[in-house]
């Protein structure tokens, strides 16, 4: 206790001494000490202010490093090959790619440095949302977990169409809906969207947590502080009640950087390099008179003790900021990822290793991109055919040729029996020196066409044009493949799909979609064609309704006789009003899907008919009506055999489960609810059911299930939830992934596919 009048001593017979010093002064110059002391006063006020903007300074130093912190990292993800897996693919499926993308935002967001909530992926498309919790739907993220006056789901989905890069939306207080059912507070947040230009069906939304972040970045003792955007509109405000008038924020705006004073306020402001806002700090007029009171009092007490302690810790920290900084800039200047950063402060040791990592995959990388070029060009144009829109910018504007129109065309190989024979190598190359002699012989007539394998047995080339003069010369072209090609039609042969037209190059995936609709045009032969005229939007059916109507009636009967001669007449009007491979894979698959319905009507076993390749499979590698002929010739003798056999024997413990399976299939059903029923164990009743229907029991409930849901799905405009409540599937999710597992189609797009059918027809 002594210590402290004994300090007040020492410090006061110094002020003591200064004290008679200005008295000495003061009388012999009274009043050059009146201008002194006004000076000094004066002076003291203007440190005040500056003090107030050095604390305003280090404030938005603070929120600009934090938002450019965030946007690195953001760009980071874009760039993250997982995030490249699920803009291909974000559906339920690819559950353990939304699992590893969940859990490095839920690491990145742990960071208590950045003072993240949550990020967000949004997928436009698919309507898919992803974060550190894991994948869910757009509606429920937005309605649920992120509850906001300002930002409902309709504001999210109205991004997509804003074109921006980057903005930071001002804060707001968010809620979310707890497991409970109850709504509880999630607090202020900062919205930031990041888009990409190259893909913009999805952005990044990242959530800030603005109270941790004022609590972090505002050093002042007063608490009255905004931010506003370049229009004076408040993006954040810690205290609303002391907010300063709209005009003068959009003053403050306008003028960048500086301070002023109204009433009894004084305002400091400046604009963020980055972000463009104007952050404001408010401070009342008495605070800063109380502040040049108290530094008259304390300044000679503690100026000498401030200023040697200044120095101190400004060497030691110049020192230590200064060697890891050096060490960054000279590990980046010579692009040496294995310079080491001195080890102390934690922070600087992340990133010097994350400067060092990103150094040495950006070399891999460049060493990488250099060798692929001409892969990278392919993939870039199949992106564009396709309209994919990739967040990657590997694959640069400069490598394809985007300025020219164009003529595009797609030959579609078709490999015979005889090609089969050959040996694997063989096979397995055909599809590669086909598209390179294809190159071949496009570079003789065009300059620098391009020829790349866009599937198995599908290869496209681009013939790049300024004039219409070129299109005799392609014709020309494309007439020569055909001749050489139509030699080994034993082994292969092609149909080459072009429009004669030249498209521009906005017109890439237009282009190539009908193109690719023009190949079901080709007639069943083993010519190579080539088809120029565009698909037409309908075809009059060829076989009349009543010759089809006997067809099913005498094969329920099992009339086989009966059945093969209506087979042989629809399949020779197809071929006589020479029917297009459209129209002939549309009554082949409409005929086996009929035929197997009327065999699962019959609770016939299917899996032999079915066997190891599914019908609609071979009916895919049907090219001529002869092989057409074939294959139903098989296909409906074994469903005749299948009538047969059903007819004459019957189980009275099969037929009993499936028929309560039937009438209860949209009630809870299980293997041991079945298996209590029945008085069996669920061991036996698996192996049962299994032999005697020749699929699993939780398979046979699914397709029963999903029948009906058809059926459901087409007859009537129930909602999705109620048509998985009707057939036991009471979670709308669970039935959704349940029908596109067995469909391979969502229920939403089985039910328009149809919808559309029935109107063309």
């Amino acid at each position: 206790m002594w210590k402290r009048p004994y300090t007040f001593l020492k410090n006061n017979s110094l002020f003591h001494r200064l004290m008679l010093s200005f008295l000495l002064i003061i009388i012999l110059q009274v009043s050059f000490n009146f201008l002194s002391f006004s000076y000094f006063k004066t002076g003291i006020r203007d440190e005040i202010v500056k003090y107030n903007s050095l604390n305003l300074n280090n404030t938005v130093e603070s929120y600009e490093k934090q938002f450019q912190l965030i946007e690195n990292l953001i760009v980071g993800l874009y760039f993250d090959d997982k995030m490249t897996v699920l803009q291909k693919d974000n559906s339920a499926k690819n559950f353990m790619s939304v699992n590893q993308f969940s859990q490095d935002l839920l690491r990145m967001t742990s960071n208590p440095m950045l003072n993240l909530e949550n990020i967000v992926i949004y997928f436009n498309d698919s309507s898919i949302t992803v974060d550190k919790d894991g994948g869910g739907i757009a509606a429920e993220t937005f309605n649920n977990a992120y509850i906001s006056m300002d930002y409902n789901q309709a504001f999210w989905q109205e991004q997509f169409r804003q074109s921006y890069r980057y903005r930071i939306f001002p804060a707001a207080e968010f809620r979310m809906l707890s497991t409970d059912q109850k709504v509880v507070p999630r607090g202020k947040l900062f919205p930031i969207v990041f888009k990409n230009s190259v893909n913009n069906q999805v952005y990044l939304i990242a959530f800030l947590n603005a109270d941790k972040a004022f609590a972090a970045f505002h050093h002042s003792i007063n608490e009255n502080f905004y931010i506003v955007d370049g229009q004076g509109n408040t993006v954040y405000a810690n205290n609303p009640a002391k907010q300063p008038e709209h005009a003068d924020l959009l003053a403050f705006a306008a003028a960048g950087e500086g301070n002023s004073s109204k009433n009894n306020d004084y305002f400091f402001y400046k604009k963020g390099s980055e972000s463009g806002l104007t952050y404001i700090n408010v401070i009342p007029n008495e605070n800063i008179t109380a502040q040049v009171r108290r530094m008259n009092t304390e300044l000679l007490l503690i100026l000498g003790f401030v200023v040697l302690i200044s120095i101190v810790i400004s060497i030691v920290l110049s020192a230590k900021f200064n060697s890891p900084i050096r060490k960054i800039v000279e590990s980046i200047q010579k692009r040496n990822p294995n310079n080491p950063v001195p080890a102390g402060i934690r922070e600087f040791t992340i990133i010097g290793d994350t400067i060092g990592s990103m150094i040495q995959t950006a070399q891999h990388t460049s060493t990488d991109l250099r060798k692929k070029d001409s892969l990278l060009k392919n993939y870039g144009y199949i992106n564009k055919l396709k309209n994919i829109y990739s967040s990657q910018h590997d694959v640069h504007e400069d490598l394809l040729e985007m300025d020219k129109p164009f003529y595009l065309i797609i030959f579609s190989l078709s490999f015979t029996k005889a090609f089969q024979q050959l040996p694997d190598a063989d096979q397995k190359k055909a599809s590669l020196y086909i598209s390179e002699f294809i190159q071949l012989q496009f570079s003789k007539s065009f300059d620098d066409p391009v020829t790349m394998q866009i599937e198995k047995q599908m290869i496209l080339s681009l013939i790049f044009s300024d004039t219409e003069q070129q299109q005799t010369k392609l014709t020309g072209a494309l007439e020569q493949l055909r001749t050489i090609f139509d030699r080994d039609r034993a082994y292969c042969f092609l149909t080459i799909a072009v429009h004669p037209v030249l498209r521009s190059s906005s017109e890439f995936t237009t282009a190539y979609e009908e193109t690719l609709e023009m190949l079901q045009q080709r007639e069943l032969n083993a010519d190579t064609q080539i088809i120029t005229k565009p698909m037409p939007e309908s075809f009059h059916p060829l076989i009349p309704v009543s010759l089809e109507q006997e067809f099913y009636v005498h094969l329920q009967a099992g009339n086989e006789s009966t059945v093969m001669d209506h087979m042989k007449r629809m399949l020779l009007l197809l071929d006589k009003n020479n029917a297009n491979v459209y129209q002939f894979t549309q009554f082949s698959r409409e005929t086996v899907s009929r035929t197997i319905k009327t065999l699962s009507a019959a609770n016939a076993d299917i899996s032999g008919l079915l066997g190891t390749e599914s019908p609609y499979q071979k009916l895919k590698e049907c090219a001529t009506v002869d092989e057409y002929a074939q294959f139903f010739g098989d296909f409906l003798k074994q469903s005749i055999a299948l009538i047969h056999e059903k007819k004459s024997g019957q189980d009275p413990l099969k037929d009993s489960i499936l028929e309560y399976l039937s009438r209860h299939f949209g009630e809870e059903v299980s293997l041991e609810s079945i298996a209590g029923r029945f008085n069996l164990s669920s061991g036996y009743l698996s192996i049962y059911f299994k032999e005697k229907t020749g699929t699993n029991f939780v398979q046979y409930l699914n397709e029963l299930r999903i029948t009906k849901a058809k059926e459901l799905l087409l007859s009537t405009n129930m909602k999705m939830l109620d048509i998985g409540t009707q057939v036991g599937v009471p979670n709308a999710n669970s039935f959704i992934r349940l029908f596109k597992k067995v469909t391979g189609f969502p229920p939403g797009e089985y039910r328009r596919m149809h919808s559309m059918e029935e109107e063309s027809d």
